[in-house]
This record gives structure tokens, C-alpha cells and sequence, in this order.
């Protein structure tokens, strides 16, 4: 017999409507979170009624509190198989019972084998398990050096993943360390509050920083892979979130690495034929400011870094200023500078012109005074590529006009726009047809935006079925993630004469934009209404 869905149980039980669990759904395709996340989240439902029906779902019992319980000794775990897993073996009235809240797949090897024993499987709310924990079993001994072994742990599992983000995050009862996926957050590895603050102020030790009461802190070390023997800069943001009624200064962290990415050709890197070709109108300017715009994580720096590779055949020296190095160049033509606290952008500029490079590369553009500098770069014969974070291409001036930067100055120099951005592309192998009138009212709405309720309407341009995503499926080619690896769609803006002139007079600037293109992925059945979302929302 099939099991039947969480929503479908809660419905049946009248504890939510069919439209409140689409919502919800809906809300999970966009931001990727589990089910009864969400609804906990929303306060639709309790974390125990939420963990009971699970139970009910899954056959498993529900135990709503182990006072009255007593620990289990199993002599193949350990108290870092319990404290990681949030889990414990319990006894009660000559019963035993292994209770957890955590799926993992060391849970359910575990599951499987104590199951033959006669053993019976138990849910139950993570603060339950925890605050039993802290009273009956200990963390180990060498607690220093088993919580390095599992921050080491987490970096390499996210290199492996090719995930830049590592997260320390609190909740009530425990601290977790999660990385960012492309499908969303995985939960490596949990810990008791104690031993929390204990990762916390071991990785504040690695970065040789210190920590004071309600203060960021910005800090770095590097870390050696032992699997890829690859060197890698570890930035970890130190985030205070302490409230009035915490008794100590609590802290979470964000490990991001810098090291990861590989140079590509732009081909490899998933640009179309024709972006290929506007890219390559690079190789045509001999002076003036190429920017790329986009969000934190949107490839920026990979593109960039693959248009120096090819800039590099020229023979020309080339200088690129970063905040830090993320990807090494070893053309030899290449000098590649790092700034820190003491030496930003703007020194770092006027210092590399004095060494007579002909192509800079400047990590980012973040205020007037950098802004200034790479103009007068580009005033100056040098052809300059840099970042900003706005928007879209043409929205590039309006951030640059915000810093206080002369806006005609500007417009002299500037070659090429080009706005960026990552998506996640269907999996052509399990990709699922739906009716546009059967989704979500949400996805429908925003559907409505781009003008697709007409389409709807007459059929004429959309089709009335669109393809989604289906996760979970055991698909070969995505693993069930229901989408392959993540691709970069771009917006480019060639800034010649006569947009300039449209730009001056104040007239809209027509070009093929981020929007456009990701409205032709959904059309053409490549990517799902989340993703279009993702990209022109």
C-alpha cells in the first residue's frame, strides 16, 4: 500500500485545507525547505503534532517526553553518534526504543538493524531528545579535537559538493553545521549548546581572531583538503544573536571558501554560441570598462576570470586586484594582487598603475572612491573589467549615479554591461508535463507578470502545459534532485554610440534582458516556474 503524503494525512484530519498545503507546497518549490519546515515555520501547525503524525505516517511510535525512560547501552555507538544524529537508545518498562528526530543515512542503516532485534523505533521533537541527552549522556572526552575532525569533516563534504557555503546555526536546543546545496541546505553534523559554543570558539582560534560581546566578526584561515590536497582560504563570518533573554553571548558562523572554482572555458561553462560571440567582443577593446552586475554566488567571478584566460593570449601583462584571490591564474602573464584591511581597492588601483599593466581586473566595485579609481583607469588606456552588485545591465548607472559618481564620466568609458545569474536546469529524464492551470494560484499570479495569463487564455504563444521538477524519484541522471548542474544565463549590454545617446535623452534602452531569456527557458520547457522566478522575479 502506498503511503500517503504528510499533506494529504493533515488534510484528512482537517487540521489544513487543501489550498493552505498547495501554498505551502508551492512556497517549497521556491525556497527548497522540507514540508513541515515550512508549516512550523508558519505556525499552520505544532512541532510535536507535526512529529506525531510522522510517526503515525512512517508506523513508528511517538514519544512526547523521556522522563521516565533510561538510557540504553550500545556498545558499536558512541555519545557523538547520539549528540550528531540527535538520537538515543531508551528503555521503559522492559522495552527498549530507539527514539530520533534526524534523517540521515547512518540513522537508517542503524534503523535496520536494530528493528531485527525487536527493538521499536520511536519520533520525537529535537528538544526533547536533546535536554535528555544533556542529562544522561556525555559528549566525549577529547571534545577539542573530535569537533575539529568534524568541522574538517564539513569543509570536505562541501568540497566535494563544490559548495561554497558552510553554516554554524543555533536553534533552542542545539547548534547544527548545514551547507548550501544547490537544491537547498543539508544538516552535516548537530551538537549540544555546549559544544556549539566550543566549534564557535575553535574556528575563532583557527582565524586567530577575537570575539567581542554583541560585535561581528570578519576573519580568515586556510585549510589543506585532504582528500584533493588542494589549498583553500576559509572567510568566516562570526554573527552575534544573543537575545534579552540569554544569559551568554551567543554566536553563529558562515565558512565561505575561496579556492574552489576552476577556470573554464566560456563554452564549458554553459554560454550559448551567441553569448559566446558578444563575450568575445572583449578581444575588441583595447581601453574602457567592462562591469559585470549580479548577486553574491551568481558566477561573476568565474566569468571574468575565464574572459582573463583568453585575454591572456594577447601577450598583454595583465593586473587583477581581489578581496581574496578566489581563483589562481598561472599564465605568466598574469599578476595576480591581493588586498587586505590596511590596502583597499582604491590604493590598490593607483599602485598597479604605477606597474604599467595593460588589462586590470578589479574584484568589486563597492563605493565612490574605487569607482572613481577604475574610471581613471579606463581613462587612462587600460582596458578594465570589474563587478558591481545591482540588478541588471542597464541598471548599472543608476548604481553607479548612487555612489556619487559622475554619470558622463562614467558613460565615456563603460564598453559592455553584462548582468549574470545561475540557474538550476530541469532534468530532461524526469522532468514532469503539468497543466498551467493546475499550478499553485502563486505560480499563477506570477506567470500573470510576464504577460502569460493571455497565452493561458488563447494558447497561442505558451503551451498549456509546462513542464516542473520532481524530486525524490531515485532519477540516474540527477540523483532525484530533479535538476542537473547549475548553469549561468546572462544579459549583455554593448554600450555603442547610439545606446548612449538613448541613455542621455532618457529613453528606454531596448535589448534582450535577463527576463526575456529566462522566459525563453520556460517556454522551451528548460527550466520550471521556480527557477523563472529565481531569475526575473
Amino acid at each position: 500500500m502506498k503511503e500517503k503524503r504528510i499533506g494529504e494525512i493533515l488534510i484528512e484530519q482537517k487540521f489544513l485545507t487543501e489550498e493552505i498545503i498547495k501554498d505551502v507546497l508551492a512556497e517549497q518549490d521556491i525556497s527548497m525547505k522540507k514540508f513541515g519546515e515550512i508549516l512550523v515555520e508558519k505556525g499552520l501547525i505544532k512541532e510535536d503534532k507535526l512529529i506525531e503524525i510522522i510517526a503515525k505516517q512512517k508506523n513508528y511510535y511517538y514519544v512526547d517526553n523521556l522522563d521516565k525512560y533510561k538510557v540504553v547501552g550500545d556498545k558499536t555507538k558512541t555519545a557523538d553518534f547520539y549528540w550528531g544524529n540527535c538520537c538515543v537508545l531508551v528503555e521503559k518498562d522492559g522495552e527498549r526504543f530507539f527514539v530520533f528526530n534526524s534523517n540521515s543515512s547512518e540513522i537508517n542503516s542503524y534503523i535496520t538493524g536494530i528493528s531485527l532485534k525487536g527493538i521499536k523505533i520511536a519520533l520525537s521533537v529535537k528538544e526533547v531528545i536533546y535536554r535528555f541527552l544533556s542529562s544522561n549522556i556525555t559528549p566525549v572526552d577529547n571534545i577539542e579535537a573530535d569537533i575539529i575532525t568534524k568541522i574538517n569533516d564539513a569543509i570536505e563534504i562541501a568540497i566535494i559538493k563544490r559548495s561554497s557555503n558552510i553554516r554554524i546555526k543555533k536553534n533552542n536546543s542545539s547548534y547544527m553545521i548545514t551547507i548550501d546545496t544547490d537544491t537547498g541546505v543539508e544538516i552535516i553534523k548537530m551538537f549540544s549548546i555546549p559544544d556549539g559554543e566550543k566549534v564557535i570558539n575553535i574556528l575563532k582560534e583557527l582565524c586567530k581572531g577575537t570575539l567581542k560581546p554583541g560585535q561581528p566578526l570578519d576573519a580568515q584561515y586556510s585549510y589543506v583538503s585532504k582528500l584533493s590536497q588542494k589549498k583553500v582560504d576559509i572567510r568566516v563570518v562570526f554573527l552575534p544573536v544573543s537575545s534579552k533573554t540569554d544569559e551568554k553571548n551567543y554566536y553563529e558562523a558562515v565558512l565561505r571558501i575561496h579556492g574552489l572554482n576552476t577556470v573554464l572555458t566560456l563554452e564549458s561553462l554553459g554560454f550559448s554560441r551567441e553569448e559566446i560571440d558578444m563575450l568575445n567582443n572583449v578581444f575588441t577593446y583595447s581601453s574602457g570598462l567592462i562591469l559585470t552586475a549580479g548577486p553574491t554566488g551568481a558566477g561573476k567571478s568565474t566569468t571574468n576570470n575565464s574572459l582573463l584566460k583568453e585575454l591572456a593570449k594577447k601577450r598583454l601583462p595583465i593586473l587583477t586586484i581581489e578581496d581574496p584571490v578566489e581563483i589562481k591564474l598561472n599564465e605568466t602573464n598574469i599578476t595576480q594582487m591581493s588586498i587586505g584591511d590596511n590596502f583597499r581597492y582604491e590604493q590598490a588601483i593607483t599602485t598597479s598603475l604605477r606597474c604599467e599593466p595593460k588589462i586590470i581586473f578589479i574584484g568589486e566595485i563597492r563605493d565612490k572612491e574605487t569607482a572613481s579609481a577604475v574610471i581613471k583607469a579606463a581613462q587612462t588606456g587600460h582596458l578594465v573589467l570589474s563587478t558591481i552588485h545591482t540588478d541588471s545591465a542597464i541598471n548599472i548607472i543608476s548604481r553607479i549615479k548612487g555612489m556619487g559618481v559622475n554619470t558622463e564620466e562614467f558613460l565615456e568609458v563603460i564598453r559592455l554591461g553584462i548582468s549574470q545569474r545561475l540557474y538550476l536546469p530541469l532534468c530532461p529524464h524526469c522532468r514532469e508535463k503539468r497543466q498551467i492551470s493546475s499550478l499553485n494560484k502563486i505560480f499563477i499570479n506570477f506567470l500573470k507578470t510576464f504577460g502569460i495569463n493571455e497565452y493561458i487564455d488563447n494558447g497561442i504563444k505558451v503551451p498549456n502545459e509546462v513542464y516542473v521538477s520532481i524530486r525524490g524519484n531515485n532519477c540516474p541522471a540527477c540523483y532525484g534532485s530533479g535538476y542537473l548542474p547549475k548553469k549561468p544565463i546572462i544579459e549583455i549590454l554593448p554600450f555603442t554610440e547610439e545606446i548612449i545617446d538613448t541613455i542621455k535623452i532618457g529613453k528606454k534602452v531596448k535589448y534582450e534582458t535577463l527576463k526575456d531569456k529566462a522566459l525563453k527557458l520556460f517556454k522551451e520547457g528548460l527550466i520550471d516556474v521556480n527557477q523563472l522566478l529565481n531569475i526575473a522575479g
